[in-house]
């Protein structure tokens, strides 16, 4: 890894080259750029009341990385080596161009993993959103993709190529063009590469242990098309579309040893266990809307209608031998489809008391998972039809909602509610056994805010919100890990509750501190047991009674002079879980650390520097190891300011290995997983068409404010 270092002095050897050129024509841009205002770039991490930016379009820290990974430099972002997100200790809901994604943990995984952070002009955390929004999940993400705002034709080209362990390349061409009354736009990108991963594990239970060690690489091709077009049909009218279309190819090759003991320092036996498998995933979805501006006033009405699909088509061959067993095989095809279609209707209405927004939504989600299994014998390859089952589970949300806003003098309000109608049932056409459940909720919400001087902001939240299960979680069936783990989900869990207060102080738009509290009733949780009498760990899901979150953080976002940015961030956290019937953990607090400075030398290069730490936190139910990370990012414009170049050094020291130890029932399990975090990426961006004609400032049409469309 010490060569890699040398590349960043050789980047900017390069660069010396390239300024020296770029010095000729200095006369001749300065007459050129006379009249022009030169706007400062946004810092990459901006705060404001209850909601955090993170401004990827020009940070070469997004250069070369997945969303996901950039996600993790986020102050208060916690992501798990599952891909799990979390701010300020709330799960989260993920929004694309301001529309929630609706998509289950592995598809969201692949999407976030699968779409890199060049292609993405912000991303926003709003840690209590509006009764506008779905009340679920506890915090929102909005990831607003690019989008060229001249008049003209333009377009964005990007490649880059890296590596970690193994070798990564991703490229990408946008194209717009915008006319009055007409934007039209599309893109296609995609990205190739191998990841490896490592795991260590291990399992105590009445004096019974297991010691295992995983090595996997996993190789994919990821693929993504997408589009659409805005159109002014006249002044108060506007309709557009949008659609796109993702693709996910992957193999994996992944080995594990597990050493079996019982009361004795040797090993009792020793079971290794392999997996190969392919796995291709389709993401189609299509958005389509249209927007009336009412009268003079502002009144308008938003009709949005979507339809999402999800299909994974995995097969895998699992083969697992010992010197005390016979080879045990085992190969799967377990396709799963997963369709959804929504229609809203949302109407805003300004008045001299304020404005009062209100909408109504209907959501049908359809998962059809058929899993089957066959195992390998004397006489050929034959169905398990204790692991084979065809599961469909279906689920209805009807959803209305009114809010309020309204300012005055140094106050501002906003509130509303929302009401939420739940049906579910779940069919195991294998065995004819099925389940049905029916909840009605109401999800109020509160907002206010207090300005007593040009300094000063404080601001108070409340909002009620729900998870509801996932179909991994409800489905009865067990679904294969290994010959000695599983994972079976508990038709009977119920949704969890949960309510957020949170309290912020702001001091000239650069001191922001806050102090948080969550309670979440019925908290569904996987939790770890072994079968009675036997040697197998599954995996499954309880409703646990009730945890309490409490969450203080300050954060300090400043320009330290014209050159020179920086933004840092501490959390403190506590987490503690109830539960009837198990004694659990001590819970113990945490905190989290963040830092990133930026360092801007015009016309030379643009350098960012990240570090992140999570300290040990135990909540109850399991406890998480520290972890923290080093990254870099060096930028330098060339070509007249149309092309960019980019080298991004990620988890510059190897550090961020995820380690978690949880204790259920008297099984303690331990993990430490390493996801090959370390790489370095070069990454090179060309803007080219007609980039020097700007839409008129006075002209603002529905498609201008349809733009941020939210809540749909």
């Amino acid at each position: 890894m010490k060569k890699n270092f040398l590349i960043p002095v050789l980047f900017l050897a390069a660069s010396l080259h390239t300024q020296a050129q770029d010095s000729l024509r200095l006369h001749k841009d300065t007459i050129a750029l006379k009249g022009v205002t030169i706007a400062s770039k946004k810092q990459f991490v901006e705060m404001k009341p209850g909601k955090l930016v993170l401004n990827l379009a020009n940070s070469p820290l997004a250069a070369g990385s997945n969303i996901l990974e950039v996600l993790e430099l986020a102050p208060g972002v916690k992501v798990d080596a599952e891909g799990n997100i979390s701010y300020n200790g709330k799960p989260v809901t993920v929004y694309i161009d301001g529309r929630p994604s609706y998509l289950n943990k592995e598809a969201l995984k692949n999407l976030l993993t699968g779409t890199q952070g060049q292609l993405v002009d912000k991303i926003e955390l709003i840690s209590n959103p509006s009764a506008k929004y779905d009340a679920a999940g506890g915090a929102m993400v909005n990831i607003r993709m690019k989008k060229e705002k001249g008049l003209g034709t333009n377009g964005t080209a990007t490649v880059a190529a890296g590596a970690g362990d193994y070798a990564r390349t991703s490229a990408s061409v946008f194209l717009n063009h915008r006319a009055r009354g007409l934007n039209v736009y599309g893109g296609i990108d995609g990205a190739y590469g191998k990841r490896s991963a490592t795991r260590e594990h291990t399992r105590e239970v009445n004096g019974f242990s297991v010691n295992g060690h995983e090595n996997s690489v996993t190789e994919s091709r990821n693929f993504n098309l997408r589009g659409g077009l805005d159109y002014e049909i006249n002044k108060k009218s506007a309709a557009g579309l949008t659609f796109t279309l993702g693709h996910t190819g992957s193999q994996l090759a992944r080995a594990d040893e597990s050493r079996f003991y019982s009361h004795s320092p040797n090993p009792d036996s020793v079971l290794n266990a392999s997996t190969s498998g392919r796995n291709n995933t389709w993401i189609p979805a299509l958005n389509a809307y249209y927007k009336v501006t009412l009268d003079s006033t502002g009144r308008s009405l938003a009709i949005n209608g979507d339809a999402y699909a999800y299909r994974r088509d995995p097969e895998n061959l699992f083969s697992t031998w010992s010197t005390h067993a016979q080879p045990y095989i085992l190969r799967d095809h377990s396709p799963q489809e997963v369709a959804i279609q929504s229609l809203s209707a949302d109407y805003t209405h300004p008045s001299k008391l304020g404005k009062f927004e209100a909408g109504i939504k209907a959501i049908h989600i359809q998962t059809e998972t058929d899993t089957r299994w066959e195992e390998q014998t004397g006489k050929g390859w034959m169905n398990d039809a204790g692991k084979t089952n065809v599961f469909i589970y279906r689920e209805w949300i009807s959803a209305a909602y009114l809010n309020y806003a309204r300012s005055w003098g140094k106050w501002s309000l906003e509130t509303g509610a929302r009401l939420e109608d739940t049906r579910t049932r779940g069919n195991s056409l294998t065995t004819g056994a099925s389940f049905s459940k029916h909840y009605l909720r109401f999800f109020p919400n509160a907002a206010l805010q207090f300005s007593p001087d040009d300094n000063n902001e404080f601001s108070f939240s409340y909002r009620k919100s729900i998870n509801r299960p996932g179909v991994s979680a409800v489905n009865p069936f067990l679904t294969f890990r290994s010959k000695y783990n599983y994972t079976r989900g508990n038709p009977g869990l119920d949704p969890e509750i949960a309510h957020s207060l949170e309290l912020t102080h702001g001091w000239k738009g650069m001191l922001f501190t806050t102090l948080s509290y969550m309670r979440y009733n019925g908290v569904v949780t996987e939790v770890n047991e072994q079968e009675p009498g036997s040697q197998v760990l599954y995996n499954t899901y309880r409703n646990l009674s009730y945890s309490e979150w409490l969450f203080a953080g300050i954060t300090f976002s400043k320009a330290l002079n014209k050159w020179w940015s920086m933004n840092a961030a501490l959390q403190g956290g506590y987490i503690r879980y109830h539960y009837d019937t198990a004694a659990l953990l001590e819970p113990s607090p945490g905190y989290f650390f963040s830092n990133v400075h930026s360092f801007n030398i015009p016309d030379w290069f643009n350098l960012q520097l990240a570090f992140n730490y999570s300290s040990r936190v135990s909540s109850g139910l399991d406890i998480m190891e520290p972890v923290w990370g080093v990254n870099m990012a060096i930028q330098r414009s060339i070509l007249q300011k149309r092309g960019d170049l980019k080298l991004n050094v990620t988890d510059i020291f190897r550090s961020r290995k995820m380690g978690a130890i949880a204790n259920y029932h008297g099984v303690q399990t331990g993990s430490t997983t390493y996801n090959d975090a370390r790489a370095i990426t070069f990454t090179f961006t060309w803007r080219f068409g007609n980039s020097s004609v700007k839409a008129s400032k006075t002209r603002k049409s529905g498609i201008e404010s349809e733009k941020g469309r939210i809540g749909q």
